[in-house]
């Protein structure tokens, strides 16, 4: 008999054995399953590296093949925390680039960062940034790179304290959308 109270390391360890992936054609609509999920669409002609970091919660790195997208539960584990989704390019994992959330105050905020792989204002080592980058929520603001562009009014570059911020938000309740080589 199965026990109605399942303990969070069991329904982990039970949820690992799911495909990570799900296949969609090039032209397929990136609509989520149900409400409050994070949709992260690879339209690179690479696989990606993705691991998804919060305070009190790391999933499992996985990978992302070429044309694929992963879902997962908008989350967050505790006021003001956010969520970090690091992408890597699999010839150079330490080459990273970050679609960070949180939830706060009725909304979802959300931006790209590009810190961790730029060089100055040079961010063709980071991941997908050579095809464009975009994050949006349902409703909300647009955050987009276009393919190869330096983008500092939509993407951090440097971290500049008091600098106008490159964020977007959304009302909280929806869903949260990343596409990687967006075009």
């Amino acid at each position: 008999m199965l026990s109605a109270h399942l303990t969070l390391p069991t329904l982990l360890s039970l949820l690992s054995h799911l495909p990570p992936t799900l296949s969609l054609p090039k032209s397929a609509s990136l609509t989520p399953l149900s409400p409050n999920t994070l949709t992260l669409h690879n339209a690179c002609p690479y696989p990606l590296l993705l691991s998804s970091i919060s305070q009190t919660l790391s999933l499992t790195p996985l990978t992302i093949p070429s044309g694929r997208t992963h879902t997962e539960p908008l989350r967050t584990s505790c006021a003001g925390c956010g969520v970090s989704l690091k992408l890597a390019h699999p010839a150079a994992p330490a080459a990273v680039t970050q679609f960070e959330y949180s939830i706060t105050g009725g909304r979802v905020w959300y931006d790209i960062s590009l810190i961790d792989c730029v060089k100055g204002g040079d961010a063709s080592q980071c991941p997908g940034h050579e095809a464009g980058l975009k994050i949006h929520g349902d409703g909300g603001d647009v955050m987009r790179c276009a393919p190869g562009s330096y983008c500092a009014a939509e993407a951090y570059y440097v971290p500049v304290p008091g600098a106008v911020q490159p964020v977007g938000s959304a009302v909280a309740g929806g869903d949260l959308r990343v596409e990687i080589c967006s075009g």
